[in-house]
């Protein structure tokens, strides 16, 4: 009757964790600025202090209620706060057992078994020891799915195949993303792709030879990288473009 339960309660359970978590991850992690195991502990502090300062203030409210009222009511406040919190106490049973080291033959490692009671306490169990080694779930950018962000770099796609983009994964889909992006709103390429569109529609009507073409075309890339190093002010480079 017991796994009987446990077994009955496992859609409600992995629902419940799955929209708490996401609820941590969009509302706390995704705001994070800098990505260390430092930030994901003060991040699990605030989201505590938030439940324990809710369940304060339902019990706050409870002052002037007694008797059965008082009870039924501290049980549905109970209940509440339960259905919107993730578990940070629970009880699990750890042994240690010598095994064979999974890479070198012939030597053994000490390894850590535990063993928990129903399925939250062990999808939590991970979710905070992931915490503490800086290991953290993230939306990714491209695709809305969530991918474990296992290093403090700040990176926004993870390695799917993308939706929209069949054999590409969303972190190749998203970096040509972020290049278009950053090369739409880079002045210095855009000074540089009014010149070479000027050269190609010369070339295409004939006005310029092939020779011309690749020369010229290979003075306006030497001015840009120019100007991305710093050597020539915007300014400048517009003056130096202009003669093409």
């Amino acid at each position: 009757m017991e796994w009987l339960r446990r077994l009955e309660a496992l859609p409600d359970s992995i629902h419940h964790f799955k929209v708490r978590v996401t609820e941590l991850a969009d509302d706390y992690l995704a705001t994070l600025k800098v990505r260390t195991p430092s930030a994901y502990a003060a991040v699990w502090r605030d989201y505590q202090l938030r439940l324990s300062l809710e369940s304060q203030a339902v019990y706050d409210e409870l002052s002037d209620l007694e008797g059965d009222e008082l009870q039924r009511t501290r049980k549905w406040q109970r209940e509440e706060v339960e259905s919107r919190s993730l578990p940070a106490n629970f009880g699990i049973r750890t042994t240690y057992e010598a095994m064979s080291h999974p890479k070198k033959k012939g030597q053994f490692i000490l390894a850590e078994r535990v063993q928990c009671d129903d399925l939250e306490t062990f999808l939590m169990l991970d979710l905070l020891r992931g915490f503490a080694a800086g290991h953290i779930p993230r939306r990714c950018d491209h695709c809305g799915r969530f991918f474990l962000l296992d290093s403090g770099y700040d990176i926004r796609y993870c390695e799917n195949e993308a939706p929209d983009a069949p054999g590409k994964t969303c972190s190749q889909v998203g970096a040509h993303i972020k290049e278009r992006r950053k090369s739409k709103n880079d002045p210095v390429i855009g000074e540089y792709k009014r010149a070479y569109n000027r050269l190609k529609t010369r070339k295409n009507r004939g006005q310029l030879s092939t020779d011309d073409w690749n020369r010229q075309v290979a003075e306006i890339q030497n001015l840009k990288e120019m100007a991305q190093r710093g050597d020539i002010s915007l300014a400048r480079l517009k003056e130096m473009l202009n003669g093409f």
